[in-house]
């Protein structure tokens, strides 16, 4: 019985290593190799890690431009830049479920794309109130994609390439943040952007536009 085990497992190996038979997960993926579709699936990666620290950093830089003309009190920029984070560990219990149930390239793609649309309205939102609610609703969303987005990688890379692939994520959040306040101090300081939105229906002040526009 014993003699038979060995045969059995030496017979397995041979086909392993010729590509027949049943091949565990690493097996599997490391005989995929390493070419152009991981290096476009890390070049789609990177907006996405600097999606993810715009949407959780953004209000820090906006609050000292948006101050006066929303006249927040200090427990509104409290509330601002914390309302995000609030909205993130609400759903935070959701997502793994969510993303084995659904799937992890569909959770990102809608997960991204709503995170979108909360950032453009509240671009847009003239009320303390209005902005507090997209900022949640944002941070709602953007757990999920955060979460997965690092699972979803480390599934197309091997053990040999996985760690430097994880550590490249980890420059593309570096880059993110070092882009942000970059962005924030060529856009925030320029006092003469003017422009009329849907008819001036939506306020007057340029320093406000230029302010939010950023989320």
């Amino acid at each position: 019985m014993k003699m038979k085990g060995i045969q059995k497992q030496q017979k397995q190996q041979q086909h392993q290593e010729h590509g027949i038979g049943p091949a565990d997960f690493e097996t599997a993926i490391a005989a995929t190799g390493y070419g152009r579709f991981n290096y476009l699936l890390l070049l789609v990666a990177m907006p996405c890690c600097i999606g993810t620290v715009f949407e959780t950093t953004t209000m820090s830089y906006v609050l000292p431009s948006a101050e006066c003309d929303l006249r927040l009190s200090l427990v509104d920029k409290g509330t601002l830049n914390a309302v995000t984070y609030g909205g993130m560990i609400t759903s935070a219990f959701l997502w793994g479920f969510l993303s084995d149930t659904y799937g992890r390239k569909r959770l990102l793609v809608y997960g991204f794309l709503l995170d979108a649309t909360f950032n453009v309205l509240c671009a847009t939102s003239q009320s303390v109130v209005a902005i507090m609610i997209f900022k949640f609703m944002g941070g709602f969303i953007i757990c999920g994609p955060f979460a997965v987005l690092m699972a979803y990688l480390s599934e197309f890379h091997s053990l040999q390439h996985r760690s430097r692939v994880m550590m490249t994520v980890g420059i593309f959040y570096s880059i993110a943040n070092v882009l942000l306040p970059s962005l924030a101090w060529a856009i925030i300081p320029q006092a003469g952007w003017d422009f009329t939105l849907l008819d001036g229906k939506l306020g007057e002040s340029p320093r406000e536009y230029s302010a939010f526009m950023l989320n």
